[in-house]
């Protein structure tokens, strides 16, 4: 299998329920199957996620960490940090303020955006 070099950043609106999890689920497991195993979920939109969808982003995160990968979010809000924490995924997703930090955790050097999934 061949490795993307820059992480793919998926953009979700709304709210994280368990229909849109399955959506990004699908996204994510895509991805993975085309080389693409470093993904950013950009969550700046996100009004709420319920804990079953944060224990499915566990889920895929695991799955992406066995390929050699990783599952970062970006742009959480208070609120929907707070749930984050309450569910106990703070020391598995790891968390930056902005989509450039959390691909600076990936490759200082990626400048671009040609990974971007809407």
């Amino acid at each position: 299998m061949i490795k993307a070099v820059s992480p793919a950043i998926i953009n979700v609106t709304g709210d994280i329920d368990l229909a849109e999890m399955i959506r990004i689920k699908h996204k994510i497991i895509d991805l993975a199957d085309h080389g693409q195993v470093n993904v950013i979920l950009n969550i700046k939109s996100v009004d709420a996620v319920s804990f079953f969808a944060v224990g499915g982003l566990i889920g895929l995160l695991q799955k992406l960490r066995n390929l050699e990968g990783d599952l970062k979010i970006a742009c959480a809000s208070d609120f929907v940090t707070r749930i984050f924490q309450r569910a106990g995924a703070e020391p598995w997703i790891e968390s930056y303020a902005s989509v450039e930090d959390a691909v600076g955790s990936f490759d200082d050097d990626w400048a671009g955006a040609e990974g971007t999934v809407h």
